[in-house]
């Protein structure tokens, strides 16, 4: 069994309400084949709350193996030709192209036609083989986990993987920090009144210090796997967002 935790902060999703996480590192499950995965599931939960997903099925949206066609690359440059091929309906730009023969994963950069593709990389040359089409990216709303928006917090993303004989499975911790962020932009924004002595009040200046000093300590402590510390760090910066009622939720 494979195991690995990872950690992100998530600003997407102070801009669309939704948590997006790369799943294409095959760090921890680098031996096993794109055609080997039976599947491919997910659950979030909210780190010291009662919301949570389940488990989620994405083998479909994950990979698709019900492609159309064969192709062939020449090893020389990244074109990709298909033979009775649906590139047009069934790849797209931004997700990844998996030959089946080198298990090879590269990103599709453009296409210009139903039988013919760009790749980011150099493929490996290969004659009429078969490939799948993989969407390295996860998108989490916040109905998945029976909200309106997202709070505040750590959302822990178990991602499992199985094989016919393997379970691989893969934690990602999200520090979700909108309504923190938007305190803070609109303490920084104040200042000016304070820098102008319009109103002198250093009580107000240090307040915004404080802010800024903690939301720093807490990127730091998350990045570096200390996640008793970043929750604790992360309370302290809510109550204090609080205190001046900045309505940011």
């Amino acid at each position: 069994m494979g195991y690995i935790s990872t950690f992100a902060l998530d600003i997407t999703a102070c801009i669309d309400q939704c948590l997006k996480f790369l799943i294409i590192d095959k760090t921890d499950w680098v031996s096993v084949l794109y055609s080997d995965l039976q599947t491919v599931t997910i659950s979030v939960t909210k780190y010291n709350s009662v919301y949570s997903t389940g488990i989620i099925d994405i083998t479909s949206s994950y990979i698709n193996k019900s492609t159309t066609g064969t192709v062939t690359c020449n090893g020389t440059d990244n074109k990709v030709t298909g033979t009775g091929t649906l590139f047009l309906s069934e790849a797209t730009v931004g997700k990844f192209i998996v030959i089946k023969t080198t298990n090879q994963a590269v990103k599709i950069k453009s296409i210009t036609d139903d039988t013919q593709l760009v790749t980011n990389q150099i493929l490996s040359a290969v004659t009429n083989v078969d490939y799948y089409i993989l969407d390295p990216y996860i998108n989490i709303y916040p109905a998945s986990l029976g909200l309106t928006s997202f709070i505040d917090g750590r959302y822990d993303i178990t991602f499992i993987v199985t094989t016919t004989t393997e379970t691989y499975t893969k934690i990602i911790s999200y520090y979700n920090t909108c309504s923190i962020q938007c305190c803070i932009i609109k303490a920084v924004a104040g200042l000016k009144d304070y820098y102008n002595c319009n109103i002198c009040d250093q009580e107000y200046i240090t307040y915004v210090e404080t802010l800024n000093s903690l939301y720093q300590s807490l990127v730091y402590n998350a990045i570096n796997y200390k996640f008793t510390e970043a929750d604790t760090i992360l309370e302290l910066l809510k109550n204090l967002c609080n205190q001046k009622n900045c309505n940011c939720t």
